[in-house]
């Protein structure tokens, strides 16, 4: 299963990679046929994994990597479009063990499907999980995120004070990589997003010197 599920990984990030190379030849005219997507052959091996875990959480339910099975069918139907689907999996993952190396990251996945439902304070909830673990790779990404929760749900003063410690925090870590020579664009992306996304807070509460 798992190496089905590495093997879907492969294939969608070497077809990514083709379409992005053909879709800018058409867009500067060097293709006259617009290209298409297709990552059916990688969501044939998502559909093989699941079939597996399946089959293991049925006939190991007390193994040792039931939260491994559990994320990755949660992981699996989300890359098939089966979204409640996989989203039963990974809050029965989140509430049966709550203790996994799994469940931070499927606590982000879980606040990424209610934020795109626009059901904000359930994700913020979420990513509240996730921010309990500030050297975690998707802490600031979940700082950004919960901004944009607070103020979807009116709490604009309290996004601008995290959007701001956002900032701080990402441009203090780029800088600290640059001393040690390391590159990190993720960072320099979500600080400048940041400063970007801020303007539409302060239009509600700041002050406009700021």
């Amino acid at each position: 299963a798992e190496l089905y599920v590495e093997k879907a990984a492969v294939i969608d990030f070497r077809k990514q990679g083709e379409f992005d190379i053909a879709l800018k030849d058409f867009q500067a005219g060097r293709r006259k046929v617009k290209p298409s997507l297709d990552l059916s052959d990688a969501k044939e091996y998502n559909r093989k994994a699941i079939q597996l875990y399946e089959w293991f959480i049925r006939d190991f339910p007390r193994d040792d990597k039931m939260d491994q099975a559990l994320f990755f069918l949660g992981y699996n139907n989300y890359e098939l479009g089966k979204l409640d689907v996989g989203t039963d999996y990974y809050t029965r993952l989140t509430k049966e063990y709550p203790t996994s190396p799994y469940v931070i990251e499927t606590n982000f996945a879980l606040a990424e499907f209610h934020f795109e439902n626009e059901k904000w304070q359930v994700a913020e909830g979420h990513y509240a999980q996730v921010l309990k673990y500030k050297r975690h790779r998707l802490f600031n990404f979940s700082l950004y995120k919960t901004a944009w929760c607070e103020f979807r749900s009116g709490n604009t003063g309290r996004a601008l004070q995290t959007m701001e410690t956002l900032i701080r925090i990402s441009k203090d870590q780029a800088a600290q990589d640059r001393v040690q020579g390391k590159r990190n664009f993720n960072k320099g992306r979500l600080e400048s997003e940041g400063l970007r996304d801020i303007v539409v807070f302060y239009a509600d509460v700041g002050e406009a010197e700021k």
